[in-house]
C-alpha cells in the first residue's frame, strides 16, 4: 500500500511559502506502514490539478491533497476534482453552521466568499474541519481514496490527527499494530554502519534502512528498524537481538566510545541502552566485527 501527496498553491511554486504539509502527512502515515511514494506540487490551475490527481490515483492507494481550498481558491480546486470524480455542487448545512460558529467566536460577520466554502461536490464525503472554515472532502474509487485537505499547516496537522489518520487506520489497519523505533549512532560513518548490518538487510530478516543526517557540523548515522506486532521497547530490542541485527553495530559503537541515543524520552533511552547491554551479554556468540572502524569510508 502506498500514498501520494499533492500540494496545491501558487505560493509554494513561487517560493513565498515553504511546504511543511507533505512532511506532516508522511510522518503521520509512517507509523501505519504506509510509505509516501511521491509528492507533487502544482499551482492553482484546474488542468494541472486534474492531471496530478489522475497520476496520483494510478500510482497509489491513498491520495491526499493539501491546499487549494479557501474563500479565493475553492472554485478552481473543486472544479478540478469534479472533473475526475464527477458531481455538482451542493450547499452543506453543517459546513455552513461551522463557518458561522467560527466567525461568531471571532466577532466577525460572514462574507459571501467564505460562506461559499460550504458548497461541496455531491459525490464526496464531507469531513468537518473543526480548526477552520474549509471542509475536508473524501472520494472513493475502485479501492482508492482521495482526501482533499486545506493548506493551512495548523489545520492540516490538526485534522490529520483528529480525522484522517484514524479513518485510514480503521479502514486499512483495524486490529493491527506496527512499531517503529529509531536508534541514532553518532561518531561512525554511514558506510561503516551499513557494512555491519548489510547481511541482515540482504536477508530481509527485518525491515531496516540507514540514513545519514547532518546537524550542526556533526554527522549522525541513523538506523531505522521497523518491527510489526511488537508493543514495547523491551520486546522490540529482544526481536532485534534475536535477529542478530542492529545490536552488533550499536554495541560496537558503545564499546568504542560512540554515543547511542533514542528518539524516546531520556528515561526510555536509558532503559533501551540497559536492555541492549543485557541482551548482548546474554548472547556471547554475537561479537562485534573486528574490521569495523569509525574512520572507515
Amino acid at each position: 500500500m502506498k500514498a501520494y501527496v499533492i500540494v496545491i498553491g501558487d505560493e509554494i511554486l513561487l517560493g513565498r511559502v515553504t511546504d511543511t504539509n507533505s512532511g506532516d502527512i508522511a510522518r503521520s502515515l509512517d507509523p501505519l506502514g504506509i510509505p509516501v511514494s511521491g509528492v507533487e506540487v502544482v499551482g492553482d490551475d484546474a488542468g494541472s490539478i486534474t492531471a496530478a490527481v489522475r497520476r496520483a490515483i494510478s500510482a497509489a492507494d491513498i491520495v491526499i491533497t493539501t491546499g487549494g481550498l479557501g474563500p479565493t481558491k475553492d472554485d478552481i480546486t473543486k472544479a478540478a476534482l469534479m472533473e475526475v470524480f464527477g458531481g455538482t455542487l451542493r450547499r452543506d448545512p453543517e459546513v455552513t453552521a461551522n463557518i458561522h460558529r467560527i466567525f461568531a467566536a471571532k466577532g466577525r460577520p460572514v462574507n459571501a466568499l467564505t460562506e461559499d466554502q460550504a458548497l461541496v461536490p455531491d459525490t464526496c464525503t464531507v469531513i468537518q474541519n473543526v480548526y477552520g472554515t474549509a471542509p475536508l472532502m473524501m472520494w472513493e474509487r475502485d479501492g482508492h481514496i482521495l482526501v482533499a485537505m486545506p493548506g493551512v499547516p495548523s489545520e492540516t496537522r490538526g485534522m490529520l490527527s483528529k480525522a484522517v489518520i484514524p479513518m485510514i487506520r480503521n479502514r486499512y489497519h483495524a486490529g493491527k499494530t506496527l512499531t517503529h523505533n529509531t536508534l541514532i549512532v553518532t561518531g561512525i560513518t554511514e558506510s561503516a554502519l551499513a557494512a555491519t548490518v548489510r547481511p541482515s538487510i540482504e536477508k530481509k530478516e527485518l525491515l531496516i534502512s540507514l540514513a545519514a543526517l547532518l546537524a550542526v557540523s556533526r554527522t549522525f548515522c541513523a538506523i531505522v528498524a521497523v518491527v510489526t506486532g511488537i508493543p514495547d521497547i523491551r520486546s522490540f530490542c529482544s526481536a532485534v537481538c534475536a535477529g542478530g541485527i542492529i545490536i552488533q553495530a550499536i554495541m560496537y559503537a558503545r564499546m568504542h566510545g560512540h554515543t547511542v541515543v533514542s528518539n524516546a524520552s531520556a528515561t526510555a533511552q536509558r532503559r533501551t541502552v540497559v536492555t541492549l547491554q543485557s541482551l548482548y551479554l546474554a548472547r556471547p556468540e554475537r561479537t562485534p566485527p573486528k574490521t569495523l572502524s569509525s574512520r572507515s569510508r
